[in-house]
C-alpha cells in the first residue's frame, strides 16, 4: 500500500498527543521542539497544587497537593540552597509522573519530598556540585526509579531521610507543640510552619 505524502504530513500535524518519553532518543527536528514544549509544560503543571487535587480538602495524610502549595510558599523558598533542592524534587516528580502517570500520586510526592528535603535540613549550606549535584547522580531514588516497573516497586524501596535523632531539642520541642493537634489537619496553618516542622508533619505520617 503506498502512503501519499501530503497525507502523512497532514496526518502528522494534527497528532498533537505525541507520547514521550524523557529518556528516549530524539532527532533534530519539529519533534524535538515539541518535546522540549511537552516537559516545560508537564514541569509547569507540577509546580500547581491544583494540578494535584484541591490543596485544602481535608485528608487523613498531608496531600501531594498540600506538600506542593507549602514547597512554594515556605519561608526562605527563594534561598539558593533551596532553590537547588526544589529543583531535585521537581526532577524526580517528572521523572515518576513521565513514567507512571498521576494515579495515587500522593504517596510518590510524600517519598520524594521527604528524601529530597533531608538534604536541606541535614546541611547548613547546600552547594551545588558537593550535595544536589551527588545525590541526583548517586542517590537511591533516581536509580530506583529508572529500574522499577510499577509505581508500588517506588513507593516500598527503602531510602534514607532526616531522622529524629537528627534534630535538635528546640526543633523537636517546637514541633511536637505543633504537633499537639495533629488529629485536626484542618486547622494546621501549612504556610506558617517552618520546613523542620512541615518535615515532621509529612514524616509522622500526617
Amino acid at each position: 500500500m503506498k502512503i501519499d505524502k501530503e497525507e502523512f504530513l497532514v496526518a502528522l500535524k494534527k497528532n498533537k498527543d505525541f507520547s514521550f518519553q524523557i529518556d528516549q532518543p530524539c532527532i533534530n527536528g519539529t519533534r524535538f521542539f515539541e518535546m522540549v514544549l511537552h516537559y516545560h509544560a508537564l514541569l509547569r503543571k507540577i509546580q500547581e497544587p491544583t494540578s494535584f487535587c484541591d490543596p485544602d480538602k481535608k485528608t487523613d495524610k498531608i496531600s501531594g497537593a498540600q506538600i506542593i502549595k507549602y514547597l512554594n510558599n515556605y519561608t526562605k523558598c527563594t534561598r539558593t540552597g533551596d532553590k537547588y533542592v526544589r529543583w531535585l524534587f521537581n526532577s524526580l516528580l517528572l521523572l515518576y509522573i513521565d513514567k507512571f502517570g498521576w494515579d495515587k500520586i500522593d504517596e510518590p510526592v510524600r517519598k520524594i519530598f521527604l528524601w529530597t528535603y533531608r538534604i536541606r535540613l541535614k546541611n547548613p549550606r547546600v552547594f551545588w556540585d558537593f550535595t544536589v549535584q551527588k545525590e541526583a547522580t548517586e542517590g537511591i531514588l533516581l536509580k530506583t526509579l529508572r529500574d522499577v516497573i510499577a509505581p508500588e516497586h517506588f513507593v516500598n524501596c527503602r531510602c534514607p531521610i532526616f531522622e529524629k535523632e537528627n534534630e535538635s531539642n528546640e526543633q523537636k520541642s517546637k514541633r511536637e507543640n505543633q504537633l499537639k493537634d495533629r488529629d485536626k489537619l484542618s486547622s494546621i496553618n501549612l504556610n506558617s510552619l517552618d520546613l523542620v516542622a512541615f518535615y515532621g508533619l509529612v514524616r509522622d505520617g500526617i
